[in-house]
């Protein structure tokens, strides 16, 4: 496990928002950043944004779950994921898996999100908000937000599996 480990700590994931005026870098498995294309973040009604990060975050995390699969197949030589149809506990763990919604709040508050399975994103930002945080301080905040998204939905994937699997989350 040692090598996947370190590839996917060295692993990037970019993404760019739909309407091409959103870039988010996503390393490791952990941190994310975005950037808005110059002069952009100012002109984003606040609909129009939440609507583009939504849109982002299914791109950027079916990303990593394309490169993590990379990263496995290759380290195991491997041509395709194992299949675990076989085991019941394993598929109601996958199935309870890709339903899992994980929320969170920026720290300051203004951003809220949601995340099924991490595939389907909810992005809100608090009315006034845009005109209120400078690019740079809302690009921390969103960064802030999905760390926050990750930690819930972590604890819930433990939760899963001590359920489903019978395992027990790291302490």
């Amino acid at each position: 496990m040692g090598e996947i480990t370190d590839r996917v700590d060295r692993m990037v994931v970019r993404a760019t928002s739909p309407d091409n005026n959103i870039m988010a870098a996503f390393t490791g498995g952990r941190t994310l950043e975005i950037q808005f294309r110059p002069g952009t973040y100012r002109a984003y009604s606040r609909h129009a944004l939440q609507h583009q990060l939504s849109q982002l975050g299914p791109l950027v995390f079916t990303g990593y779950r394309r490169g993590l699969n990379q990263v496995i197949q290759s380290v195991t030589g491997s041509t395709e994921p194992a299949s675990e149809d076989w085991d019941a506990n394993r598929r109601r763990y996958r199935q309870a898996q890709e339903k899992l919604v994980a929320r969170a709040f920026s720290p300051n508050r203004r951003l809220r999100a949601q995340a099924e399975g991490l595939l389907h994103w909810t992005v809100e930002i608090k009315d006034g908000t845009l005109a209120e945080l400078s690019e740079a301080d809302f690009c921390r905040e969103a960064s802030k937000l999905v760390d926050r998204i990750l930690n819930d939905h972590n604890i819930k994937i433990g939760e899963l599996q001590k359920r489903h699997l019978g395992l027990r989350a790291p302490r």
